[in-house]
């Protein structure tokens, strides 16, 4: 599968030194700082690599990451602003090596036969390092949350010929991923075709919407075939934790009202009008 394959890749290269680079008294070339800094950058991406296969996004410690690539949080800290960073940073350059380490071996090859092989040995090799489930992992982790991993993610596994269902609001208002309710407006499904994905591996993205919006929409759809509809007001009464509030801790919302959980009034306005809309 091509998103295995994708997910496999982390191994980079050493940073090669320039001929013309100053030498060390023992004659050595002498390793300039921007060398030393690809060459930790490169470590610390390995190392969380396959944190991430093992462990996921949220259980990952980043003194550990530090650690098995041999530096210290500190120095993590120096390339990476946090976790997010050091994940995000973790896909693409898992992306770039397997470009540059398999499918380049692929396409050197002109015989379709020996292009398979060059990608199987490249593939196998990149494989043996502990990291194949990264990014199945931050999949896992991310697919229905609003989080920029989650956004970097969807696409790739679409671009990889999957097809993403996401209840994640990363993608609803895309122009050309269609936010569906079936019983709705089934009908634009055909969007999928739209997006260069389908035709490049057949992959596509779908999302659904918000949950206030479903209940409402539902309610809203024949209203709006029979009559038409000019303004709506709504109101909607939610559990603590709708707004972000953890369970045993919500003791602090006993007699108050949270009346606004963030973004909530325009993901129901702007979803309603997409999922209403005549293709």
């Amino acid at each position: 599968m091509v998103l295995y394959i994708r997910a496999c890749m982390y191994f980079d290269e050493p940073t090669s030194m320039s001929s013309s680079a100053t030498k060390s008294p023992a004659g050595r070339p002498r390793v300039t700082q921007a060398e030393r800094r690809a060459r930790s950058r490169a470590a610390l991406l390995e190392s969380a690599a396959r944190g991430f296969s093992r462990y996921g996004y949220g259980n990952l410690v980043l003194e550990d990451v530090a650690r098995e690539a041999g530096y210290t949080r500190g120095a993590l800290y120096h390339q990476f602003k946090d976790k997010e960073d050091l994940a995000l940073a973790v896909l693409h350059w898992a992306d770039q090596t397997w470009q540059r380490e398999v499918a380049e071996l692929a396409d050197e090859q002109s015989d379709p036969v020996e292009a398979l092989l060059a990608m199987a040995r490249g593939h196998a090799i990149l494989c043996r390092r502990d990291i194949a489930r990264v990014a199945m992992a931050l999949r896992i982790e991310f697919s229905g949350q609003d989080h920029p991993i989650a956004r970097e993610l969807e696409p790739a596994f679409a671009n990889a010929g999957c097809a993403v269902v996401s209840n994640s609001s990363a993608y609803r208002m895309a122009p050309n991923v269609p936010l569906v309710i079936p019983e709705i407006n089934a009908d634009h499904l055909h969007l999928i075709e739209e997006q260069p994905s389908r035709a490049e591996s057949g992959g596509y993205m779908v999302t659904n919407p918000n949950c206030s919006t479903i209940g409402l929409v539902m309610a809203l759809k024949p209203l709006e075939e029979r009559f038409g509809i000019e303004k709506i007001f709504v109101t909607t009464m939610q559990a603590v934790s709708g707004a972000g509030y953890p369970g045993v801790p919500s003791m602090d919302i006993l007699g108050n009202v949270i009346p606004y959980i963030g973004s909530e009034e325009e993901k129901m306005e702007a979803e309603t009008l997409k999922l209403l809309g005549q293709l």
